[in-house]
């Protein structure tokens, strides 16, 4: 089979005009960022490089650069939970994700996600955190992880910071990133349990795209919808939808409207589906217009809706 890492990381050593550093922890990694940002120069981290060989090979990466090979490093490959998170190490892949029983248990609508993301051999490579640091609006993880009410956890040097994953991607291949810093895990809450004399409560998470095809397809419009219900009213909903826009939108007034409603409620749902279409921000480009992405954004929701009102109490 083809491998990416293999074949991205070989280029990247035959090209005599970029330096090329092993690291295999997290120290290792901050401390070879940190010298290549004195040295002004441009840090590239290889893990997946799913995203990075097709930069390499159309030569549209920034130089003088230095690409530190990240994939050793074991500590960020963990999936471990807390007694209010679950905690994702940034190298581990979508293929990990959607078989981890803890991320299944968790975090549904992440595995959902990460289900429609490339091929099995994509999925085999590509890595949560090099998704996310791609920064592409229409990256299919991150609409989950912000309707999630997700956190990323960056380090540059010794210094860590905490960011929400809303907040990341200031616009297209653009983020809040500095020089030398990366990735280090992604923190997902976990949902409280509901107390014995409280009304059972379940959940809803879906994720839906569409794409030019059913696999292999960059999404023209995604929509991640995460939500609580008491006795079929809708008690709290997180909408987030992607390539409508220059950052993945969180819908909040869209939100608003569902809150409190019943499922299956056709005028709330009608409104909703209004409330979304004006609240994204879509464009027109080579992969579709700004119209049927709202149109569609619509009609995902409507589908998302209907879904849940259609589930097993």
């Amino acid at each position: 089979s083809y491998n990416f890492v293999a074949t991205g990381v070989e280029a990247i050593q035959k090209n005599k005009m970029n330096d090329y550093i092993s690291a295999t922890d997290a120290s290792q990694i901050a401390s070879a960022a940190a010298k290549a940002v004195r040295a002004r120069k441009k840090v590239y981290y290889a893990a997946g490089t799913t995203d990075l060989y097709v930069q390499l090979k159309e030569g549209i990466l920034a130089e003088p650069n230095v690409f530190i090979d990240i994939r050793g490093a074991a500590e960020l490959k963990k999936i471990s939970k807390s007694a209010g998170a679950v905690s994702i190490g940034s190298l581990t892949t979508f293929s990990e994700i959607i078989e981890s029983a803890l991320c299944r248990k968790n975090l549904p609508l992440l595995v959902e996600a990460a289900k429609t993301i490339g091929s099995p051999l994509i999925r085999n490579r590509a890595t949560v955190g090099g998704n996310i640091a791609n920064s592409s609006p229409a990256g299919d993880s991150l609409p989950a992880l912000v309707a999630l009410d997700a956190s990323l956890v960056l380090r540059r040097g010794s210094a860590m910071r905490k960011v929400a994953a809303a907040d990341f991607i200031t616009g297209p291949k653009r983020n809040i990133l500095e020089a030398g810093e990366f990735i280090e895990s992604v923190r997902v809450p976990r949902s409280p349990s509901s107390p014995a004399a409280s009304p059972p409560a379940s959940k809803f998470s879906i994720f839906l795209k569409l794409g030019s095809r059913k696999a292999l397809a960059i999404s023209k419009v995604s929509l991640a919808v995460d939500a609580v219900v008491k006795n079929r009213l809708i008690s709290s909903i997180r909408i987030a939808a992607g390539a409508v826009g220059p950052t993945v939108v969180r819908c909040r007034r869209t939100e608003d409207v569902l809150t409190g409603s019943s499922l299956g409620d056709e005028s709330k749902i009608e409104l909703a589906k209004k409330t979304l279409a004006e609240e994204i921000l879509p464009i027109d480009d080579f992969r579709s217009t700004a119209e049927y992405r709202r149109a569609a954004a619509a009609a995902l929701l409507e589908k998302a809706l209907l879904r849940a009102a259609d589930a097993p109490a």
